[in-house]
């Protein structure tokens, strides 16, 4: 097992042109930011194999390819990051979890078929967002109504706002803030759905995020 508690795990590939797995057992994510970067370093597989993932509350989880050779998450001759047992998905995504094909994350971390890979997200207008709905907005939403919404991957410089008092609720907790222009989420209620005590958990590359 290994135990991340702000802490760096790299896993930089084979320079001999082999592809390499790497082997280990619980991935627990205890406190603070913890980073996990997997690289290949020719045009090989790189894999790090996880047996599963224990998370603490309040920790967070930043998946990337820094060199960006190949793509994070996808089979072939690609890094990635595998799990036995996978970790239970929110609305389609890891809310405390991101993920970056290169230094930077620009997505939220979703699982398929075992592998960490990305979920982007829609750009949904806020008329149409739902509890399921992972919104990327490519412009700023102006909130006409109360909103439920899945989790936010809010681009550089997207605004969510609101026309009167409203309540934006965000299902799973999540908001990804990226790029170098400032963001900004300002309406009257900020919630987090589900029950009993819950998370929002803001990852925030780059700029600025301000609630109000």
């Amino acid at each position: 097992d290994i135990a991340l508690s702000g802490g760096r795990l790299d896993l930089i590939g084979r320079s001999n042109g082999t592809s390499g797995t790497e082997t280990l057992g619980v991935l627990h994510s205890v406190a603070g930011e913890n980073q996990i970067n997997v690289q290949r370093a020719g045009s090989n597989a790189t894999v790090l194999a996880f047996s599963s993932l224990d998370r603490t509350a309040g920790s967070t989880l930043e998946f990337t390819n820094d060199t960006g050779g190949g793509t994070l998450g996808s089979t072939g001759s690609n890094p990635r990051v595998t799990f036995t047992s996978s970790p239970t998905l929110e609305r389609t995504i890891l809310p405390y979890a991101v993920y970056g094909d290169g230094t930077t994350p620009t997505a939220f971390a979703g699982i398929t078929s075992g592998r960490l890979t990305a979920v982007t997200g829609t750009d949904t207008a806020q008329g149409s967002w739902g509890a399921s709905t992972i919104a990327a907005n490519t412009a700023d939403q102006t909130m006409s109504a109360n909103r439920t919404v899945g989790a936010l991957n809010l681009g550089s410089g997207i605004d969510v706002l609101q026309s009167g008092s409203r309540t934006l609720t965000i299902d799973t907790g999540g908001i990804l803030s990226t790029g170098a222009t400032a963001s900004t989420i300002s309406v009257s209620t900020l919630n987090v759905g589900g029950t009993g005590d819950r998370e929002l958990i803001t990852h925030v590359y780059g700029g600025v995020l301000t609630i109000t």
